[in-house]
């Protein structure tokens, strides 16, 4: 009996080797070599989003509402990995025989296959691979003790943190403050994300050229024989009241924001205009944060002022001084209504 389970162990383990080793040489599983790497960069690997939700789901004792589609494995920052004809064939071969072992780490993913029946932990035990520094390996949901051919078994290295900062792909609240925001402080967890929306009026006051009424010169009998003896007028800018939108840039507004005591400017934090008249921030508090909350104030600054010297020109000939001087506040008028949106939750764990 011995002998038949070994006989049975090593011809499973020869149906489920790459005939043609395309990605990796070796033979799978038992010279612990994926079948498929594929590296990533953190945040980037839709699988592993979903499968960070699904543990943190997990934790939090609540029902799953995401599934994970086919596709979702080869998604990595809304490009698809491709494999050519001769590699479909091949995997599709393998998976009809073998059992699929997809592996989740932070910067990248692996694909095992094994053969059909294995018990779980024995086939990690002969892949010999280690979760992350700091983390832990977790089944998706449901993984069954036998993996058996033709089904998917996801197993996912992460930490406590990761699923926390994960949170911010599928839990987000957006509120409308308008311009009731300045001052005021706002408290966050620091694996949430906080995107600041400021729809803003960047409106310039408009000058014209005013004609204006002066001294004039006295109207003696000589002047009036002269025919100078008539109003003094001339012109110079000035103000008409009337206001209009002008483009801006994101150094012109006053704003800057308060972190945990600590002031940068939207420059500093990356603030970009995403329409003619939309400042967006993107706020990622593991990033920023210094302690276990983060405190955030919005801080309105004065507006610098912007000042204009004038002097009339094209004096009549009836003016007794050809001299009017006078000075413009141009300085802007800035409106501002933020919507906050944030996303990711609170957590007590």
């Amino acid at each position: 009996m011995k002998f038949l389970i070994i006989f049975l162990l090593i011809s499973l383990s020869v149906s489920c080797k790459k005939e043609n080793l395309t990605k990796n040489s070796g033979l799978m599983p038992f010279d612990r070599q994926s079948y498929l790497y594929i590296p990533h960069q953190e945040d980037q690997s839709l699988l592993r989003r979903k499968l960070l939700h699904f543990r943190l789901n997990q934790i939090l004792n609540e029902a799953n509402t995401q599934e994970i589609e086919a596709s979702d494995v080869f998604e990595i920052s809304n490009n698809h990995y491709q494999m050519n004809e001769k590699e479909i064939k091949e995997y599709n071969q393998l998976r009809a025989s073998c059992a699929e072992l997809i592996i989740s780490f932070k910067d990248h993913l692996e694909i095992y296959f094994v053969p059909t029946g294995i018990d779980r932990e024995v086939a990690l035990k002969q892949i010999a691979i280690v979760p992350d520094i700091g983390g832990a390996f977790f089944w998706k949901e449901n993984t069954p003790e036998k993996l058996l051919k033709g089904n998917k078994y996801y197993l996912l290295s992460t930490t406590l943190s990761e699923v926390k900062n994960n949170d911010i792909y599928f839990s987000s609240n957006k509120i409308s403050l308008g311009d009731n925001y300045q001052n005021k402080e706002f408290t966050f967890a620091p694996n949430q994300q906080v995107v600041l929306d400021f729809d803003t009026q960047y409106l310039e006051k408009q000058v014209a050229i005013a004609t204006r009424v002066g001294s004039r010169i006295k109207c003696t009998k000589d002047v009036n024989e002269a025919g100078l003896c008539y109003e003094c007028n001339y012109k110079i800018e000035a103000l008409t009241g009337g206001l209009f939108n002008r483009e801006f840039k994101v150094e012109e507004i006053n704003l800057s924001i308060a972190i945990d005591g600590k002031v940068f400017s939207l420059l500093e934090l990356g603030a970009t205009i995403v329409s003619k008249t939309h400042i967006k921030v993107v706020l990622d508090l593991k990033k920023l944060a210094t302690q276990d909350l983060v405190h955030i104030t919005i801080l309105n600054s004065l507006i610098k002022q912007i000042t204009k010297d004038v002097s009339g020109f094209d004096f009549s000939d009836s003016c007794s001084w050809r001299i009017a001087k006078s000075s413009l506040d141009l300085t802007p008028v800035i409106n501002k209504s933020l919507e906050m949106q944030i996303k990711g939750s609170v957590f007590d764990f």
